[in-house]
C-alpha cells in the first residue's frame, strides 16, 4: 500500500513542476499545488502513524525470528501485527523465544492467522495451505520481510518523510512568497455537481442546517476550521434532509460546504454562513440592543491544566488509548477546567476530545498545519471565554512554514496560541501551548527564545498562560536557563512558585517506569496563583498516560482567595463539589494536612468505614478486645470499623481480617452503604446495569440503591462493581 501511495506522489511530483507555475493566480496551477501539498500531508500522516519505524533497519525475520530475551522475532512479529487494524494482536507482551505455535500465546497465534488470511494469496495458496494455520513457515516470514522493505522500517520511513518534508516545505515557501492561499474547495471545475446547503435554525452554540444533493459522490458537510481556512468532515449525507452542527461559539460565524469527497479532487458544491443565535425564520431586529456592559468584578478562579495525553500506540499493552480514553474522559467531565492545553494528540483522538468535550471550544492544527497528524491544542469553556484571534509558529528558524524543523530537532515541533476573551470582565488572555523536541539540546535553548519573542509580539503586555510538555528536566542548567529569560523577558514564572499551596510530584510517569518534572504552567505576573498540583490519576491498574494532568487555580488582578473553598482541589465547577463541600460542613469529612480531598485517589476500606460512621453519628464502640486480627486499637481507623461491625455493617473477609488499608470496590461500597441505611431487600425482576446480574454478591444491594435514586452508575450502562472506589464517588 505504501509503494502506490509513493509512486502516486513520485508520479504527482514529476507532472507537477514548479516552473509550471508561472501565474499563481491561475485556477489549474492553484488546483495542481494544493493537490501536491494535500497529497504530502495525508502521506505523511501515514508514515507518522506507522509504529513500525521501531524495527531497526535491516532486521529480517529467519527461520528462528532472532531467538533472545530482548527485542525478539517475535515482539517484531507483534508489531506487523498491531500495524494494521485488521491482524491486530489484542494485547502484547515482551515477544517470546522460537518459531512455532506452542511458542507463541493465544493472541498472537489468531492475529498470525488473520494475517495469513489476509495475504493467502502469497502465504496459503501457494504451500497448498486451505486455511490459516497460525505457524510462521518460509511463506509468513517472506510476506513479512516483503512489508519491511516497503520502505517502513526507521531509515526508510525516515528518508521518504524527510523527501516529503522538504516537497511539503517549498510548496509552503512558494503560497507564502505569492501569496497564495490553499483552499482546495475554491478553484472551479468543468462540470460542477450540483445541490444546496442552508441554515434553518439555531442555538447559542448549535447550527441547523437543511441540505439537497442531487449529482455529487459521496456528498458531505464540512465546516471550515475557522480562522484555520482548513475545513473539517462533519457528515455524510444523501439526498435531502437537516444536519446540526453542535459545541460551537456563541455569536459567531461560521462556513459551512456541501462538497463530494474524493480525496484529492474534491469539489464544492454549495457554502452558506451561518451564526450561532439567530432566529432564522424571524425578522431581523432593526435596533437591537447593545450588549450591556461587562461585570466590573473580578470572575472565579480559572483553573488551567495541561496535559500530554500520549499519542495512540498500539505497543502501550493495558496502557493503550483505548483503555485510557475512558479514565481521561471521566477525569475532564469531573474535573472540569476552563482552559485545557493538550499534547501529542493524534487526529482521531482530537475527534474523541471533541465528542466527549461538548462545552468546550477548541483550536489548533496540526504539525503539518493541516487536521491529520498531531496536534497541540487548546480547549476552552465555551460558556466563559470568547475567542479573538489564534494561531500557530513552528520551532524553527521558518516558524511561519508549517512543518518546518527546527536546529537540530527530531521532528516539526510547534506552538498553539488563543487570545480568549472573559465574557464577565472584557479582560483579554493569551494562551500559549507547546511540546518542545526532546532530543535537540539546541532546539530546546532556541525554541525557549523563539517562544518568548513571539509571546512578546503577539500578547503585546497582556496576561499570558504559556503550558505544555517542554522536555527539559526540572533543576538541570537548561531548565534553570528556561527560567531566567522567561521571566527577564516576559515576567512569566513557573506557577508552581507562585502557588499559595503547591503539591509537587514529577509530573511524567513513562507507565510507571521513571519519573520527570517536564511538564509546566507559565503564567505572567498579572495573576496570582491559589494552588499548584499533579493529578497522578491510575484506575485499576490502567495509567491515565505517561504524563500527569498539571493543574494551577489562577486569578487575574488580585490575590486567590483561598478562602472560597474547603479544599483547593474541590472547585465549585466540579461534579463533586456541593456533596464535598456538605459533608466537610457537617464535619464528616476532613481532608488532609496539606489542603486537599483528591476526589480522584482510590478510597481504603477504612476510609469507608471513617466516613460511614460519622456519616450516621454512630456512638464510639465498646470493644475491649478487636474483632480483626489486623486492626488493633491504636490504629486511627479502629474505632470506626468497630462502629460499623456493631452495627451489622461489615463482617469483614473470612480469614478474620478487615484489610483497612485495601482499596474499597464500588460494590463494596454499595453493600455498607445499603447495609448503613438498612434498605429492603429490591423488587428487580430486570437489572438496571448490565454488569450487575442476580447471582453476584452485591446484586441487591446495588438495586436498592439504584430503586432509591441514590446510584446512577455509567452512561454506558454499567456500574462497575469491581472497579475501585474513589474519594469522590465515596
Amino acid at each position: 500500500m505504501l509503494k502506490k501511495i509513493v509512486f502516486g506522489l513520485v508520479f504527482a511530483t514529476f507532472v507537477f513542476s514548479f516552473s509550471a507555475l508561472p501565474t499563481y493566480g491561475e485556477d489549474e496551477d492553484l488546483a495542481r499545488l494544493t493537490q501536491l501539498r494535500n497529497t504530502i500531508i495525508q502521506i505523511l500522516g501515514v508514515l507518522e502513524d506507522s509504529s513500525l519505524e521501531e524495527i531497526p533497519a535491516g532486521f529480517t525475520f529467519q527461520e528462528n525470528m532472532g531467538e533472545g530475551t530482548q527485542r525478539t522475532g517475535v515482539e517484531y512479529l507483534q508489531i506487523i501485527l498491531n500495524a494494521s487494524s485488521d491482524t491486530q494482536v489484542a494485547e502484547t507482551g515482551s515477544g517470546s523465544q522460537g518459531n512455532e505455535t506452542n511458542y507463541f500465546g493465544s493472541r498472537t497465534k489468531e492475529a498470525v492467522k488473520k494475517f495469513q488470511a489476509k495475504y493467502s494469496d502469497k502465504v496459503l495458496k501457494p504451500a497448498g495451505l486451505p486455511e490459516p494455520t497460525g505457524f510462521v513457515g518460509s511463506l509468513t516470514r517472506k510476506k513479512l520481510n516483503s512489508i519491511l522493505a516497503d520502505g517502513k522500517t526507521r531509515e526508510g520511513a525516515k528518508y521518504i518523510e524527510e523527501m516529503l518534508m522538504e516537497i511539503l516545505v517549498r510548496v509552503n515557501e512558494i503560497a507564502e512568497r505569492e501569496g497564495v492561499e490553499f483552499a482546495d474547495d475554491e478553484y472551479e471545475v468543468d462540470e460542477h455537481p450540483t445541490g444546496a446547503i442552508e441554515c434553518v435554525g439555531s442555538t447559542a452554540h448549535t447550527i441547523t442546517l437543511s441540505y439537497k444533493t442531487e449529482s455529487a459522490e459521496n456528498p458531505s458537510i464540512f465546516r471550515e476550521q475557522q480562522p484555520w481556512g482548513s475545513d473539517r468532515f462533519l457528515s455524510r449525507v444523501e439526498g435531502e434532509g437537516t444536519y446540526t452542527a453542535v459545541g460551537l461559539l456563541e455569536g459567531e460565524e461560521y462556513i459551512f460546504r456541501l462538497r463530494n469527497t474524493p480525496l484529492i479532487d474534491s469539489q464544492k458544491i454549495d457554502e452558506v454562513v451561518c451564526k450561532t443565535g439567530v432566529d432564522y425564520d424571524a425578522e431581523p431586529d432593526p435596533d437591537p440592543d447593545p450588549d450591556p456592559d461587562p461585570d466590573p468584578e473580578d470572575p472565579d478562579p480559572i483553573q488551567v491544566t495541561t496535559f500530554n495525553i500520549r499519542w495512540d500506540n498500539p505497543r502501550d499493552g493495558r496502557n493503550q488509548w483505548v483503555n485510557r480514553r475512558p479514565i481521561i474522559e471521566e477525569y475532564f467531565e469531573e474535573e472540569q477546567p476552563d482552559i485545557i492545553g493538550l499534547q501529542e494528540v493524534r487526529h482521531h483522538q482530537y475527534h474523541a476530545f471533541i465528542s466527549f468535550m461538548s462545552d468546550y471550544s477548541y483550536v489548533g492544527r496540526d504539525r503539518y498545519g493541516s487536521t491529520g497528524s498531531t496536534s497541540n491544542p487548546i480547549f476552552f469553556k465555551t460558556e466563559r471565554f470568547t475567542l479573538k484571534s489564534d494561531g500557530q509558529f513552528w520551532l524553527s528558524e521558518t516558524p511561519n512554514i508549517a512543518g518546518s524543523v527546527g536546529w537540530d530537532a527530531s521532528m516539526s515541533r510547534f506552538v498553539t496560541w488563543a487570545e480568549l476573551e472573559e465574557k464577565n470582565t472584557g479582560k483579554s488572555i493569551f494562551v500559549f501551548n507547546t511540546h518542545i523536541d526532546h532530543r535537540g539540546w539546541v532546539a530546546q535553548r532556541e525554541s525557549v527564545e523563539l517562544i518568548s519573542k513571539r509571546i512578546q509580539e503577539i500578547a503585546e503586555g497582556d496576561p499570558v498562560i504559556l503550558m505544555g510538555d517542554f522536555n527539559i528536566i526540572k533543576n538541570v542548567n537548561m531548565y534553570d536557563y528556561m527560567v531566567d529569560f522567561l521571566k527577564d523577558r516576559n515576567s512569566l514564572t513557573n506557577s508552581e512558585y507562585m502557588a499559595s499551596v503547591a503539591i509537587t510530584s514529577p509530573t511524567f510517569n513513562a507507565f510507571g517506569r521513571r519519573k520527570r518534572i517536564i511538564d509546566y504552567i507559565f503564567v505572567s505576573d498579572h495573576f496570582s496563583v491559589g494552588y499548584y498540583m499533579v493529578d497522578e490519576v491510575i484506575k485499576n491498574g490502567v495509567f491515565i498516560s505517561d504524563h500527569w494532568p498539571v493543574v494551577s487555580g489562577l486569578a487575574i488582578g488580585s490575590d486567590y482567595n483561598l478562602s472560597k473553598f474547603t479544599f483547593i482541589d474541590v472547585r465549585p465547577d466540579t461534579f463533586f463539589f456541593p456533596y464535598i463541600e456538605a459533608l466537610a460542613q457537617k464535619g464528616i469529612i476532613t481532608g488532609y494536612d496539606d489542603g486537599t480531598f483528591r476526589p480522584r485517589e482510590s478510597a481504603t476500606r477504612g476510609q469507608m468505614a471513617a466516613f460511614l460512621a460519622r456519616a450516621l453519628d454512630l456512638p464510639d464502640p465498646n470493644a475491649d478486645t478487636p474483632t480483626f486480627s489486623d486492626v488493633t486499637p491504636n490504629m486511627q481507623f479502629f474505632p470506626y470499623i468497630e462502629a460499623l461491625v456493631q452495627e451489622g455493617i461489615t463482617t469483614g473477609y473470612s480469614d478474620g481480617t478487615y484489610r483497612p488499608e485495601q482499596e474499597a470496590t464500588r460494590g463494596e461500597m454499595a453493600t455498607f452503604l445499603a447495609r448503613a441505611l438498612d434498605l429492603p431487600n429490591p423488587n428487580a425482576d430486570t437489572p438496571t446495569f448490565s454488569d450487575v446480574t442476580s447471582d453476584m454478591q452485591f446484586f441487591p444491594y446495588i438495586e436498592a440503591l439504584a430503586q432509591k435514586g441514590i446510584i446512577t452508575g455509567y452512561d454506558d450502562g454499567t456500574f462497575r462493581p469491581r472497579e475501585s472506589a474513589t474519594r469522590g464517588q465515596m
